[in-house]
Formats: structure tokens, C-alpha cells, sequence
């Protein structure tokens, strides 16, 4: 968490003191995140499985990017690491 707010930071400060134009990016970059951000939090229980529920999210028949496809794969082999962990102990 710490190295992607690190990285997030540096690329917006960069980015944001590129020219003279500081104010017309920091109102760019407010409406961006303000209007097209979306975030969603999922409060999983330890029976859910998290590829499922990406699956059943995307039901609706949006085409998936490959890296959509690898995110959804290592969720699926996170679990079954827990799962495989919980049965050794």
C-alpha cells in the first residue's frame, strides 16, 4: 500500500508540475478523480470465494482484458493458498 501511494504521488506530482498550467491540471486531475473514479469495497467472508463473486460482477457481459482475467486468477489461487494453509495447521 505504502509503494503504490508512493508511486501514485510521485506520477500526479510530476505530472501536475509538468508546465505553467498547475491550475488548469490540479481541476483536470480533481474532475477525473471526483466523476469517473469509481471504487468498490467488498467485505468478504472467509467461505466466500473472491473469483466468484469478480465473475458474478461481470455477468453482464462486458468482454475481459487479459489483465482482468490474471487479477481474477490470482485471487482464485490466493484463496486456495489460505484454504490449503488453514488445513496444515
Amino acid at each position: 500500500m505504502a509503494e503504490a501511494y508512493s508511486y501514485y504521488f510521485a506520477e500526479i506530482d510530476g505530472w501536475l508540475t509538468k508546465d505553467d498550467n498547475t491550475t488548469g491540471r490540479a481541476l483536470s486531475i480533481t474532475s477525473a478523480l471526483k466523476d469517473h473514479l469509481r471504487l468498490i469495497v467488498l467485505d468478504l467472508e472467509d467461505t466466500d470465494e473472491p473469483q466468484a463473486i469478480f465473475e458474478t460482477l461481470n455477468a453482464h457481459g462486458t468482454p475481459l482484458l487479459p489483465a482482468d482475467l490474471i487479477k481474477n486468477w490470482l485471487l482464485w489461487q490466493a484463496q486456495q493458498q489460505m484454504r490449503d494453509r488453514k488445513i496444515i495447521s
